[in-house]
């Protein structure tokens, strides 16, 4: 169980079948990376770099394992046999609130992907920590956007206030999504060679939707942002 510092995520899922599995990520407060158990079971063989490297990868040269699939590999070991379109319930607590969902496996288990993309050392995914923090599971595309939008945003202004060059164009926002899709793609790649079954490539692939929809949608969320933001955009009288 976590502590009283610990962030922690915790995934019940119940297939239609009646087979439960529970996966409870913890974070380091400080860093937000996920923390592993003191004395893990040495990973499999299918999540070491040579099995099927990302063709970007940014680690360093002595890594030996993608930690993403560390991270992952009790989740796919779980799920392995698992169709995508298989029904089930998940609920998921938090130490702030509890949510819960029932529908085709593949998209009950993406956000919890999206905790492990980003929180388990990958340095192309590492920027999106700021919204692991405030998790939210099955935001609409509407949440989404907003939430990478202002988290962007914010991220300029603490780049500002620690005398380096802001990009308030948000050029890099794309640039951003681009490199996640390429690992994302890469590790789909990954996942293909090592389970059976559909449901966790499925799952990484609607992860990876969800941000070919932030970058497509430029144009409507300025529209948008400027009906949200329209009281801060009037001139004072």
């Amino acid at each position: 169980m976590a502590d009283s510092q610990t962030i922690w995520f915790r995934y019940r899922f119940t297939l239609d079948n009646g087979r439960q599995s529970v996966f409870e990520v913890r974070l380091d407060p400080e860093t937000l990376t996920i923390l592993r158990p003191a004395n893990p079971a040495p990973p499999p063989d299918w999540t070491t770099l040579a099995y099927s490297p990302c063709e970007h990868c940014a680690l360093p040269a002595e890594a030996r394992h993608c930690p993403i699939a560390v991270n992952l590999s009790d989740v796919v070991k779980e799920f392995d046999d698992v169709l995508s379109f298989r029904s089930a319930k998940v609920v998921i607590e938090t130490r702030e609130r509890q949510y819960a969902k029932e529908g085709p496996v593949q998209e009950l288990l993406f956000p919890l992907l999206g905790i492990y993309m980003s929180g388990s050392g990958c340095p192309s995914m590492e920027k999106f920590k700021p919204l692991l923090r405030h998790h939210l599971p099955f935001a609409t595309s509407e949440e989404t956007i907003y939430r990478v939008i202002t988290m962007y945003v914010t991220a300029q202004y603490m780049r500002v206030k620690n005398g380096q060059e802001p990009d308030w164009e948000l050029k890099g926002l794309n640039e951003l999504y681009e490199q996640v899709n390429r690992v994302n793609k890469d590790f789909c790649r990954r996942l293909n060679k090592a389970v059976n079954e559909d449901a966790m490539v499925n799952s990484v692939i609607i992860l990876d939707s969800l941000g070919y929809m932030v970058k497509r949608t430029a144009q409507k969320t300025e529209q948008y942002l400027n009906r949200v933001f329209a009281p801060y955009l009037k001139e004072p009288s």
